[in-house]
């Protein structure tokens, strides 16, 4: 099967834009535009994930029994390293209890309570925790999207042999879907940031079957020699920096899927230099490695800033400080300076990558073709 490389290049590249997008440091790239609007990011993941897809499923849903297998295949893929963190996640809020109980750290926020909860661990088990049940993020919090993409495959699945049977119908489905869905988030959102545990399903089904399109498309023209091609990816790139810079929060970010999923077609031929580049093997290692570095960072996050928390209560220093950003106030890590910070958030980019190239070897490849259904289904 043709494996698009320059496209797995910007996979790695966009998980650590968001990986350092959630970093609670004050390093001297935090108040980064682009940075701050990395989020948007998410959004092109949706945009590969319906192109991928759609590349290694096309007229392949048929019946009841392809559909089983897509969806034991997806479950394979997304269900093991998110159940594995979420023990992680839970181990964790253990450690928490215990500390509590023992009076070793008093917390406003009790074990077990809020993002943290009881019901939102059970919705997070069945990948449910972002269709609009809870009002906040909970436990891993980048895995919102992974909940709503979940979701979105199964609507896939539906049209996919729907539109197999009734192949007129196919193409009104598709549009239809990113029609509704897109007037849906435009209507009830400020921005793309607003769409996660609320409307995330919308932002996800927009994204996914652009996607979708956008290999289509890619079938019909795959034959086209761009004049200019380094030229054209480099203006594209220009496009993305601007528009994620100056317009992630913004009304105006809902377009993001639609310009992403020009890079995805643009990029596919991978025709450019900045292909080429982007086929490197240490860009090529973090495509591989970009569901586990997605997967992971947040936890990462949440084990520093509790030690920081309770290294605070037994020595009475001082490590988290208040800071403004266009009008919004956080609370952020800061140990000795920003410069001290900046070698922090390279040695914590470093871990993440680390750690995350041993889960994908020990639970992404060894669970890639675990059945979660009495027949296995394979491929």
């Amino acid at each position: 099967m043709l494996r698009f490389q320059t496209l797995d290049g910007w996979r790695g590249i966009a998980a650590a834009f968001v990986a350092l997008y959630h970093l609670n440091f004050l390093n001297h790239i935090h108040d980064w535009g682009f940075l701050r609007n990395s989020y948007l990011f998410v959004d092109f993941f949706f945009v590969l994930s319906g192109f991928v897809i759609t590349h290694a499923y096309i007229n392949k849903i048929q019946n009841s029994t392809d559909l089983k297998r897509f969806i034991n295949r997806r479950l394979s893929r997304l269900l093991p390293l998110h159940l594995f963190i979420l023990a992680l996640f839970i181990i964790l809020e253990f450690s928490k209890l215990l500390l509590v109980q023992s009076g070793t750290w008093q917390l406003d926020t009790q074990p077990f309570t809020g993002e943290y909860s009881i019901q939102s661990l059970i919705s997070n088990i069945f990948l449910a925790h972002s269709l609009g049940i809870h009002d906040h993020l909970s436990w891993n919090y980048p895995s919102w999207s992974i909940s709503v993409e979940f979701y979105t495959y199964l609507i896939f699945s539906i049209v996919s042999l729907i539109g197999f049977k009734f192949r007129t119908l196919f193409p009104f489905l598709y549009l239809g879907l990113i029609l509704v869905s897109f007037y849906y988030i435009y209507d009830n959102t400020s921005n793309l940031n607003d769409a996660t545990y609320h409307y995330g399903i919308f932002r996800c089904i927009v994204g996914f079957f652009l996607g979708g399109i956008c290999y289509r498309l890619f079938l019909k023209t795959r034959a086209l020699v761009f004049p200019f091609a380094t030229i054209l990816e480099v203006s594209l790139m220009v496009t993305i920096y601007l528009f994620v810079t100056f317009y992630g929060h913004e009304k105006l970010s809902v377009i993001a899927p639609f310009i992403f999923t020009i890079t995805v077609y643009i990029f596919s031929f991978e025709q450019g230099k900045i292909s080429s580049l982007l086929k490197a093997k240490v860009v090529q290692n973090l495509g591989k490695w970009s569901y586990s570095i997605y997967m992971i960072h947040a936890l990462l996050i949440l084990i520093i800033g509790r030690s920081l928390n309770l290294f605070e209560k037994m020595t009475g220093e001082t490590y988290f400080i208040k800071h403004v950003y266009e009008n919004s106030e956080t609370e952020l890590v800061l140990l000795h300076n920003p410069y001290f910070m900046d070698f922090l958030t390279v040695v914590f980019l470093a871990v993440v990558i680390a750690l995350s190239s041993l889960t994908y070897k020990y639970i992404e490849l060894r669970a890639s073709n675990f059945s979660f259904f009495k027949n296995k289904a394979s491929t």
